[in-house]
């Protein structure tokens, strides 16, 4: 479940990274780059989202700012907190049982 979200944040952030025009990709950058590929560095840029890791120098400016301060927040609570706390309730419930043992 946390890889699909992680994925389908990857695509949003990549397509509004496309959005900016190509006078101004040094400047703003919604997705740091990673590698050559903007896919990839979408992805990574989530997926190190997801471990806690934020880079969000470039939200502060570019055409998209305020969909990409919702999107992060969003992406953010949905990854951190909810997934997080699910694999914390996951480990709980295992603990619980094997310790009725």
């Amino acid at each position: 479940m946390l890889g699909i979200i992680v994925c389908a944040f990857a695509n949003l952030f990549f397509i509004i990274q496309l959005n900016i025009e190509e006078k101004d990709k040094d400047t703003y950058h919604y997705v740091v780059d990673y590698t050559s590929e903007p896919v990839s560095s979408a992805w990574i840029s989530m997926y190190n989202l997801a471990q806690g890791d934020f880079h969000f120098s470039g939200y502060g400016q570019g055409p998209d700012v305020f969909i990409a301060w919702f999107f992060w927040g969003l992406a953010t609570y949905l990854m951190l907190l909810v997934f997080m706390n699910v694999l914390i309730a996951i480990m709980g419930d295992t603990f619980g049982r094997v310790s009725q043992l």
